[in-house]
């Protein structure tokens, strides 16, 4: 007998706080060609705090006969699929996240398809990235076989790997099947895929249709390490139970178990440190010892194979496999020898007597090429070793077949790390020398112990002018071409005009065939690039501070530029519109809306981005999408302003190879020296000791003010959006030992009595990352809590007192000579390496501008005690101020501009 179905398909939609993407993605399924009456969609609201929830009423509203409303309280992703099932009507049953949407033509497809195949209980169609990425899954690879039906249990189709349910559809019995797993917070629906098609191996793929994944900061996936079931319940209810159920069912574990498996054990792998504040360390050595053992349970090929875990995380793992003195290394050589009779080979890593790996295979990355006014060529970037400790190494350049032994450079901040576990040694090198022929062909390489190793995974960095991602890249650099051929860098003459303008041309196709993120923008800047730069007459400067605010280093520098205008030259601030602060700077000169479309073509023609930050889009609006434009990128110059002193070592964050910065502006000449001394890699005509621009612009202006500003916290974010730079946060972040102790500070009774008595005002600045979430401490009435576009030099003139814990802002108060107060109660756990810097040459208590406190009651006791001597700046702290800061006159801007000057003279 045939079962009837009310309806052709079911959609569950788990919803929870997604009022910005929810119409778009019912809106989809309205739209689909099969018909919105054939369609049941089940919202299962899951205790949204927007407006998500009465837009689902609306829906079921205006689609009273296929539209059901499930309101529940918060249960998460699982619970709210688990709801809405047992509604379902359909024939066929789908999950549709309520941020995506499906393709027009994909349920039609899909249901031809599963009613010509009854063998199969789930089919997928590919999923395509939206949003803040573009481009292919990384799992579409299975539709490589078109549109058919695979039998997972032949090796072939092995590695078909089926997680999410959203991109899926399965027949109605099967889904009934389904209970999705609450203790996993990811991977639940990985686990009821794996249920279906162990039970039934058999997997339906679709074609030409797809489902459009959209990527955003705050998933599910990006918040996952902050989340204590990410860890040992994972390994426990998902990849454990998969090889207990697929031995249960077959006496073995499938391969294609063992690679579904073994892709999401990957990223486990991957993640370097695990968050001290989410396991404790007993809670982490257990989390090891059970990914070790259950990794240790994947065939050695399986874990060979995985594309994004890199060799050397493989080598500890298969060292954690089968312990590291079952390793042995053996040295293979080849017959062609290089010039100078060197011996060109390998070194494989062998376990029982089997290869696994070889040092070849090994990453290396190249990140700098500069070609020289005399035809020299210098390049830099480092190697990625592992167990090669006893080995004498030196890094290498092979040119035209001659060996050139490299400068090596010391790179410990780029080795890999996995679990806290170090998996590679890091080998820095820096290399030059003369181009004296017209083809040049460059391989990377190391000598180990006497054998030429050539690499051959050769990845390049984001200043690197030429990119590995389009096969047609190319870079003009003076006279000459830089392209990649193979695992080696070539640089030959500048073609003439028409050959150039054959290879743009090639290259505009692969970008428009490809359609990555960013690619087909590509194609419109790069023709506007060559078709304005001829015009060009005047240099151009791009100058901001943070996209939404301005009233920083930046801003004291464009009203400098204004007031004092340069011969042949625009200068241009960039500003996002949204800002309150772009209305003013529109007043002072010249400005772009910050990341719009003429920002982006105004930013490909200019010569220097002049910045007070270093964030990604700030100096880079095309950041995280400008492989199709690398080459016209890699012209500008970059002048960091800064906005605070760096006093702490910001080496892992701002060094030359991670920032690449021409002018890297200082006030004070222990920092000069500490960015000198440091591993920021820098030569000292690239450290300028200048002072800071808007120090030109700080005056007096006290009103009985006191200001608490403390700065931020990394490791108390839960995940960032880098196209704003702003971060969201953990519910439980009113637990954390920062918010209950600046809570308690601003809501001190006994110090706003005190402050009352002495007729002073409270008023609390948090960092800009965390303004966004300012609603989330306690408003006390007597204090000021002070908005996102307050002027910082303001808050400096009229304050009295200012009260802070590590932020470098607060120095503009001890150039006014004022006091501070460090209030440093998390001290051990701040520099315990988990925000983005550690410790430095700065001491707050032997060099700091005030007392340091690391309690309440002390904290309160100081304040007070400033309070009745009118806040006066004590003379020990005044001493420090005099012998720390660089200048004190007003002409840091002058300084600024005159050195941006000279570079541009380069």
């Amino acid at each position: 007998m045939v079962e009837q179905y009310k309806y052709d398909f079911s959609v569950v939609m788990a919803v929870y706080n997604v009022e910005k993407y929810l119409r778009e993605a019912v809106d989809s399924l309205i739209h689909q060609t099969i018909g919105f009456s054939q369609i049941q969609v089940i919202l299962v609201d899951d205790g949204s705090t927007d407006k998500s929830g009465s837009i689902c009423d609306e829906y079921k509203k205006k689609y009273p006969e296929n539209v059901i409303v499930i309101h529940k309280e918060n249960g998460r992703q699982a619970s709210a699929r688990n709801a809405g099932l047992p509604y379902a009507e359909g024939k066929y049953v789908n999950f549709l996240d309520p941020d995506d949407t499906l393709e027009r033509h994909a349920m039609k497809r899909v249901k031809k398809f599963m009613d010509q195949h009854s063998a199969t209980d789930v089919c997928c169609i590919p999923m395509v990235f939206f949003g803040n990425m573009k481009g292919p899954h990384m799992l579409n690879d299975k539709f490589s076989h078109g549109t058919c039906v695979v039998d997972l249990l032949d090796n072939e189709f092995a590695d078909c790997k089926l997680m999410s349910v959203s991109a899926s559809f399965y027949r109605n019995k099967a889904a009934k099947k389904m209970t999705f797993d609450t203790r996993l917070f990811h991977a639940e629906d990985a686990k009821e895929n794996l249920r279906l098609l162990i039970d039934n191996p058999v997997l339906g793929l679709v074609t030409g249709t797809q489902y459009n994944y959209r990527k955003h900061g705050a998933s599910t996936l990006d918040t996952s390490l902050r989340r204590k079931e990410t860890y040992i319940p994972y390994l426990k209810y998902f990849s454990l139970w998969a090889i207990e159920e697929a031995k249960e069912k077959y006496q073995y574990v499938p391969y294609f178990v063992q690679n579904t498996v073994m892709y999401d054990l990957q990223w486990k792998w991957n993640v370097s440190h695990i968050p001290t504040d989410v396991l404790s360390e007993p809670e982490i050595d257990q989390y090891k010892d059970y990914l070790v053992n259950v990794t240790s349970q994947i065939d050695d090929e399986i874990i060979l194979s995985q594309k994004y875990l890199n060799t050397e995380r493989k080598c500890l793992i298969l060292d954690k496999k089968y312990g590291r003195d079952k390793r042995t290394l053996r040295r293979v050589t080849i017959n062609n020898r290089l010039r100078r009779g060197a011996l060109q080979g390998d070194i494989a890593f062998d376990y029982y007597g089997k290869q696994a790996i070889a040092v070849s295979e090994m990453d290396t990355i190249l990140e700098l090429l500069t070609i020289t006014k005399n035809n020299c060529c210098e390049i830099e970037g480092y190697h990625h070793n592992y167990g090669l400790d006893d080995q004498q190494i030196r890094p290498i350049v092979i040119v035209n077949g001659r060996i050139i032994y490299a400068e090596m450079v010391q790179r410990p901040r780029n080795r890999y790390v996995s679990l806290g576990e170090m998996t590679s040694e890091t080998i820095g090198f820096k290399c030059t020398f003369p181009i004296n022929s017209k083809n040049t062909k460059i391989g990377i390489g190391l000598d180990i112990d006497g054998l030429i190793v050539p690499r051959n995974n050769l990845r390049y960095g984001r200043f690197f002018p030429v990119t590995g991602v389009y096969k047609n890249s190319y870079a003009i650099i003076g006279q000459k071409e830089v392209r990649l051929k193979g695992n080696f860098v070539c640089v030959c003459q500048k073609p003439i005009a028409a050959v150039h303008l054959m290879k743009e041309a090639q290259l505009i196709s692969e970008l428009w065939e490809k359609n990555l993120l960013g690619g087909r923008k590509a194609i419109v800047g790069r023709i506007f690039y060559y078709l304005a730069m001829p015009f060009k007459r005047r240099k151009i400067w791009i100058v901001s501070d943070r996209i939404m605010k301005a009233d920083d280093n930046g801003e004291a520098l464009f009203n400098y530029l204004m007031e004092n205008k340069l011969n042949d030259t625009i200068i241009i601030f960039a500003i996002s519109k949204q800002s309150s602060d772009y209305g003013r700077m529109k007043r002072i000169g010249r400005c772009v809306s910050a990341m719009s479309f003429r920002h982006k073509l105004l930013h490909l023609l200019c010569d220097v981005v002049v910045s007070s930050h270093a964030d990604g889009v700030t100096r880079n609006p095309y950041h995280g999408h400008d492989d199709g434009l690398r080459d016209l990128l890699s012209h500008q110059k970059f002048v960091f302003l800064q906005h605070g002193i760096t006093m702490n070592d910001l080496s892992g964050w701002l060094n030359r190879y991670n920032q690449n910065i021409d002018g890297f502006v200082t006030a004070a000449k222990p920092e000069l020296i500490s960015i000198l001394d440091g591993n920021y890699h820098y030569a000292e005509n690239q450290i300028w000791l200048t002072g800071f621009p808007r120090y030109d612009r700080l005056c007096h202006d006290e009103k009985k003010i006191i200001t608490i500003m403390p700065t931020w916290r990394r490791y108390l974010m839960e995940s960032g959006d880098a196209t704003t730079g702003m971060w969201t946060l953990p519910k439980d972040f009113e637990q954390s030992k920062y918010y209950c102790h600046w809570d308690e500070l601003i809501n001190s009774e006994c110090l706003l009595e005190a402050l009352t008595k002495y007729g002073y005002t409270l008023q609390f600045m948090p960092h800009p990352t965390l303004q966004p979430h300012v609603n989330r401490f306690r408003r006390d009435p007597r204090v000021k809590f002070l908005s996102l576009d307050t002027s910082y030099r303001k808050v400096y003139a009229e304050s009295n007192l200012v009260i802070t814990d590590y932020s470098s802002a607060v120095f503009d108060f001890a150039y006014l000579r004022k006091p501070i107060i460090y209030y440093q109660f998390d001290r051990d756990e701040f520099f315990a390496g988990e925000h983005v810097f550690t410790k430095g040459y700065f001491d707050y208590e032997r060099d700091g501008f005030g007392e340091v406190t690391y309690t309440m009651d002390d904290t309160i006791d100081i304040i007070i005690d400033y309070v009745k001597n009118d806040c006066k700046m004590k003379s020990k702290y005044c001493e420090r101020a005099d012998n720390f800061f660089a200048f004190n006159d007003k002409s840091n801007c002058k300084r600024v501009a005159n050195r941006i000057i000279e570079l541009l003279k380069e």
